[in-house]
């Protein structure tokens, strides 16, 4: 690493400690204060509004319930706006969703430095696995969806 100056932050949150060191693993960086600067960067070029936007729409592409009045809502964008920044990313607005539309916003996650989903699920799955010898269908459900409402609606779509 690269020697830089150095300083004291104070842990406000220790889970968000926890969940920034993680983060900052998982992301190849060799320090936290790597992660967070780069955070801080891309707060000041007006990226970091980009970063829940393509996190959201990730889930558009891939989950069958969600729609982009939902995106718009999590991601903090009137739809207006949104539909513009799908332009700008020339992002198609699918009527029945196809893996191409999931290959793209992947690309785009990983321009930004972002963990796809299926790379959490793994990870979700992997620790599962091995607290449990065996698991459910319902333990793996729960581990590729951890919110309890976003897998009932799923999985009340797709039946």
């Amino acid at each position: 690493m690269a020697e830089y100056p150095r300083t004291t932050l104070f842990i406000l949150e220790k889970e968000d400690w926890v969940n920034a060191k993680s983060l900052a693993e998982k992301l190849g960086y060799d320090s936290v204060s790597e992660y967070i600067f780069d955070l801080l960067r891309a707060d000041r070029e007006h990226k970091i509004s980009y970063h829940s936007l393509f996190l959201e729409l990730e889930k558009y592409y891939e989950l069958e319930h969600y729609t982009l009045g939902l995106v718009a809502d999590r991601a903090g964008f009137p739809e207006r706006i949104l539909i513009n920044l799908m332009q700008k990313f020339e992002l198609p607005f699918p009527e029945k969703k196809e893996i191409e539309n999931t290959r793209m916003i992947h690309k785009l996650l990983l321009q930004y430095r972002l963990v796809p989903r299926e790379v959490d699920n793994i990870l979700r799955l992997k620790n599962e696995s091995l607290r449990r010898p065996v698991l459910s269908d319902a333990d793996i459900l729960s581990a590729v969806l951890p919110n309890i409402s976003e897998r009932t609606t799923e999985v009340l779509t797709l039946t």
